[in-house]
């Protein structure tokens, strides 16, 4: 959540910068953004992956 909501204020507040969208069926679509949990209790919680565009 925490990175989509960064990836979203970013988008806003920078003009030329607009979402892409990532066409996968992997990970979980998030909004502005694909997360993929690793399921690792000891290491990382997972990625977040956004693709952005300078318009």
């Amino acid at each position: 959540r925490e990175n989509n909501i960064q990836v979203e204020r970013f988008v806003r507040r920078v003009n030329n910068a607009k979402y892409e969208g990532i066409p996968a069926d992997w990970g979980v679509e998030c909004g502005f953004g694909r997360q993929l949990l690793t399921g690792n209790k000891d290491g990382p919680d997972g990625f977040f992956f956004s693709l952005l565009c300078k318009s």
